[in-house]
């Protein structure tokens, strides 16, 4: 996938969908399907600890692709250690060095000047460039007892949010005022009645119209009407024409993964590993889908700055205590920072099908989950 994902690596399976539901800024969850249930409904684990924000039953993921060995899906029968799941039980097994130096590396970078114009931007030259790349890194400490495996993915984007909001100036067009002089402000269908109705139905229609439509585009900007169609009663500062709301704006992504795994061979009987799990992800520019809206009719202010970093260590010890013992101690530090903000101030209004303006209606959230 795009982000590299390492639960991407579900869709593998065929009884496993994408989750279509909306995706609110600050609850991220696993965007699995599994067997008809809902994203929230999985248990997520890495190396065998919990890998999930207990507050909202989201998904906190601190490994990169190429540095996963195994990645299980269990959807149902399984065994009482693999709980705390309505829908699948996902655990991630992380990879470990060997006997000698192992590694990779890979870039990718997507540039606007080696790439076609979207042609959904609605301008000439949209800015739209990606960067992904990554290195792992394995091999011997000590051989034979001590091993390492590091691995560290990095995402960069530099992209525009595409908005549709005042494209074709809403259809309206300025056509001459039959009635006054100057000129009227309608769509299409509005000056087909216009022209087509009686002089006194027209007259008033026209008015009310004419009036509306350069109130809601142009409001509060200079040269448009200060108060509202038909009345004396003035417009609030706070009241914005949707001209002022139109136009694409920028949206940047800056993010890392970051994985260290240690392994210590102890003896024949008992073997260690730990692992450093860190991830970082500031989304600049995050257009909201909250109310099921499309990304497109989203204005600007309608956008939210998303900041997530957590770090994680964990540790297991494994011992085979006899021929038909085998026991598996695990312990996990960690911590999850997460800080959602607005790129509007004023109050979230939804105009069906045109556009959708004001403040994200979930944020301001700010949360930590500390855990051992």
């Amino acid at each position: 996938s795009e982000g590299r994902n390492a639960l991407q690596f579900g869709l593998l399976d065929s009884a496993v969908t994408r989750d279509n539901q909306s995706s609110l800024p600050p609850i991220p969850a696993t965007g699995l399907n599994v067997d008809g249930q809902q994203m929230r409904a999985n248990m997520v684990t890495i190396d065998g600890v919990d890998a999930i924000d207990n507050t909202i039953n989201g998904v906190r993921v601190t490994i990169p692709q190429d540095a996963v060995q195994e990645f299980i899906l269990l959807k149902s029968g399984y065994q009482a250690e693999f709980g705390r799941s309505s829908g699948a039980s996902i655990n991630i097994v992380s990879k470990s060095g060997g006997n000698r130096f192992q590694g990779d590396a890979f870039g990718l970078l997507r540039s606007r000047h080696l790439s076609a114009t979207n042609a959904f931007a609605g301008e000439p030259n949209p800015g739209d460039t990606n960067t992904q790349a990554g290195f792992t890194l394995g091999g011997p400490l000590k051989r034979g007892n001590t091993f390492f495996f590091t691995s560290f993915d990095t995402t960069q984007n530099n992209s525009i949010g595409i908005s549709t909001i005042g494209r074709d100036n809403y259809g309206l067009r300025e056509m001459p005022n039959p009635f006054a002089p100057g000129s009227l402000l309608v769509t299409a269908e509005q000056a087909a009645f216009i022209q087509s109705a009686s002089a006194t139905m027209a007259a008033a229609y026209s008015a009310i119209v004419n009036q509306a439509s350069r109130t809601g585009l142009y409001g509060n900007i200079a040269g448009g009407p200060n108060t509202f169609a038909l009345t004396s009663n003035p417009l609030p500062a706070s009241f914005n024409g949707l001209t002022l709301l139109a136009g694409n704006y920028r949206k940047t992504e800056d993010s890392y993964v970051h994985s260290t795994r240690f392994d210590q061979r102890l003896s024949s009987a008992h073997s260690f590993f730990a692992r450093l799990g860190l991830s970082s992800s500031d989304v600049r520019g995050r257009p909201s889908n909250s109310q099921t809206q499309i990304d497109v009719q989203n204005a600007f202010s309608r956008t939210s700055n998303l900041a997530v970093h957590d770090v994680s260590l964990s540790s297991q010890l494994s011992s085979t205590i006899g021929p038909t013992w085998l026991n598996e101690l695990r312990f996990q530090l960690a911590r999850r920072a997460l800080g959602l903000s607005t790129n509007g101030s004023s109050v979230a209004v939804e105009i069906p099908g045109v556009a959708s303006i004001g403040a994200e209606p979930f944020a301001p959230a700010d949360r930590i989950e500390k855990r051992w």
